[in-house]
């Protein structure tokens, strides 16, 4: 009864934690700044299965692509969020650290909201943002003309400029003003988030520094740029309940987080007004709505989490690629040119010359696309994602206990050797015979990978065949039998498929399809595909036998604002590159520079102030 816990196929598992150090096992390669190329080491040493040691914990590093599309799925093998691991976000975004859409366990609550913003982004409601998106950008690339190409300019920070505007705006009415501000206020939220990332990067590297913020080094500024950040989101909160309620047809996520919040006020005095009819003992004390202004708080801080660096990160990573990849900027500007939308020399008419880019444009500009995909493969700006087993779990041929910790290394899948021909080379031409609207793929055929039902990699191998031995061995010795039962039946219910497991359902009641952008598409015309995309598609959530590529994740936690997030990349990219010749600047040190200076801080980024540096030549102008 008070045994060791079963620790099943672990000791099967290759990886690091074989010189783990004691007690804090593999914590000091987790600290390093480049912890996302740690991991792609890891994975192409190991194979797509790595047995890993935080602390005293054991947890899986996971970029087989089998074993992915399982992960990622909803049926037998699917793994939720690590909840815990996230807290340090809850507590960025409420003072009580509630949990939110990207920390959540997929509850009523989260299911409820999911659903309810999950319509913000639809394609009806979605493409009315893009001219407010071109607008913008249009502020920007004014405000990039007056810096001059001289004067080198860190792209990164000007890409931030757009994405903070366009979620203000389209999600909550609130302008920013960020495109037209030549200083930034100290207190303003463009460089508060900023700091306040910081501080969740070094609270989930030291957890106990939540505990006592004022006893370690920059604790207490820390919390502070917690608070502030807190503030920026209780005044967009009060703005909502300000406006009462909204319009019909207003689908924004101000309009739909302030129906949730109705909905759950008037669930909770119908439930009071019952209690009181049944003569219940204290039925006068009023119940708890189940969704309160504090989860209502957290949800309108994780958009900003999830859209604002992600997006504007994956933009100045897409310069960067273009600007250091002889002959991708000119194929570009050629396909740029061909659409009317080139700007020209004075001589051939200068900005005059091009027309303005509409929407429908977008969906032509097959050769930018590949770009930001390969871009978003090479540097996926959400390097790591964390999930963890709720009962003994079989991942790929192991069978793992409950409450492992599951890593989902995006830049590991998306750059080992084992999914990926000269995975360090940038190559668009990869994306050029693919659909537009498909950005969950598994790429090992295109690539000439070998697809394997093991993880790849010798060392992975030979522990994959013990563990398949030792299923069959178990399942010799024991009748099978569900995995909570114990460790040998657990092994050999896996190996044999007769294990059963039991899921909770993620889609809202009365949906029909597999994800819930089919609930709020209506069965009309061109919407969202399966994978939330904005370019219409097919595809199908569940039914995947692998995945290589998944800059947005995949399955019932995919980015349900990835929609708004492609619509921000392509319109800034392609109207900043129709307007200028990007140069990467020398003080970078070319590609190698920025290598070198590469940081996992919450999102993909360079360390230190001076971002991604480059000049900007107006093409009016050469």
């Amino acid at each position: 009864m008070y045994g060791r816990k079963p620790k099943y196929d672990l000791d099967l598992i290759p990886g690091p934690w074989t010189h783990a150090l004691p007690f804090i096992g593999n914590l000091l390669q987790f600290l390093r700044p480049d912890f996302h190329r740690v991991c792609l080491r890891w994975a192409d040493k190991y194979g797509g299965i790595v047995r890993i040691k935080f602390l005293w914990h054991d947890g899986l590093l996971v970029t087989d692509p089998p074993a992915l599309a399982a992960i990622c799925g909803r049926g037998e093998g699917a793994v939720d969020k690590a909840a815990n691991i996230y807290s340090p976000i809850n507590q960025m975004c409420t003072p009580h650290a509630y949990p939110n859409l990207l920390t959540s366990l997929a509850d009523d609550r989260w299911r409820a909201v999911r659903k309810a913003i999950a319509l913000s982004f639809a394609f009806g409601n979605i493409r009315k943002k893009f001219p407010l998106i071109r607008d913008r950008t249009g502020e920007l690339l004014e405000w990039l003309r007056g810096v001059g190409p001289l004067e080198s300019v860190d792209v990164d920070q000007a890409a931030l400029r757009v994405t903070l505007d366009v979620i203000g705006l389209s999600a909550f009415g609130h302008d920013y003003g960020c495109t037209r501000l030549q200083q930034v206020p100290y207190n303003h939220l463009l460089r508060v988030l900023p700091r306040a990332f910081t501080e969740v990067m070094r609270r989930i590297a030291n957890p106990f520094r939540s505990f006592a913020p004022g006893l370690v080094k920059n604790g207490k500024k820390g919390l502070t740029s917690f608070k502030d950040f807190q503030r920026h989101m209780q005044e967009l909160l009060g703005e909502i309940k300000a406006r009462g309620p909204p319009a019909r047809g207003d689908a924004d996520i101000g309009a739909q987080l302030y129906r949730v919040l109705e909905a759950a006020r008037v669930e909770a005095e119908e439930k009071q007004q019952q209690n009181g009819k049944s003569g219940r003992r204290w039925w006068w004390r009023k119940p708890k709505p189940a969704i309160t202004d504090e989860r209502i708080l957290s949800e309108i801080g994780i958009l900003f989490v999830e859209g604002f660096e992600t997006t504007g990160h994956t933009i100045s990573w897409t310069l960067f690629n273009i600007a250091t990849t002889p002959g991708t900027q000119e194929a570009v500007a050629e396909e740029l040119s061909s659409l009317g939308l080139l700007v020209r020399p004075k001589s051939e008419g200068g900005r005059s010359a091009a027309r303005q880019l509409e929407l429908d444009d977008l969906k032509r500009l097959r050769y930018l696309t590949a770009c930001v995909k390969e871009s978003m493969r090479m540097y996926p700006v959400v390097s790591i994602m964390g999930r963890t087993t709720d009962k003994p779990t079989r991942v790929g041929p192991y069978v793992v206990p409950s409450g492992t910790p599951v890593a989902t290394a995006l830049f590991a899948i998306h750059n080992t050797i084992h999914n990926w021909r000269d995975p360090m080379t940038f190559k668009p031409e990869r994306w050029l015979d693919v659909p537009l609207e498909s950005y969950v793929l598994d790429m090992r055929a295109k690539e000439g990978i070998p697809m394997s039902d093991g993880p790849a990699s010798p060392m992975a191998g030979e522990h994959a065949v013990a563990a398949k031995n030792q299923h069959q061995a178990s399942s010799a010795a024991a009748p099978a039998g569900p995995l909570e039962s114990n460790g040998n039946s657990a092994a050999a219910a896996a190996a044999n498929g007769t294990g059963t497991t039991t899921r909770m359902r993620t889609t809202p009641s009365g949906s029909s399809g597999s994800d819930e952008y089919d609930d709020v598409n209506g069965g009309g015309g061109g919407g969202v595909d399966a994978d939330g995309d904005l370019l219409g598609g097919g595809g199908g959530a569940g039914r995947r036998t692998g995945i290589s590529f998944m800059p947005f994740s995949e399955g019932p936690r995919s980015c349900v604002g990835q929609s708004l997030a492609k619509l921000e990349v392509m319109t800034v990219l392609a109207m900043l590159l129709a307007n200028f010749r990007i140069e990467l600047s020398d003080e970078m040190g070319g590609r190698e520079g920025v290598r070198q200076r590469e940081s996992t801080h919450l999102t993909l980024q360079t360390r230190g102030t001076r971002g991604i540096r480059m000049h900007l030549h107006p093409r009016d102008q050469e």
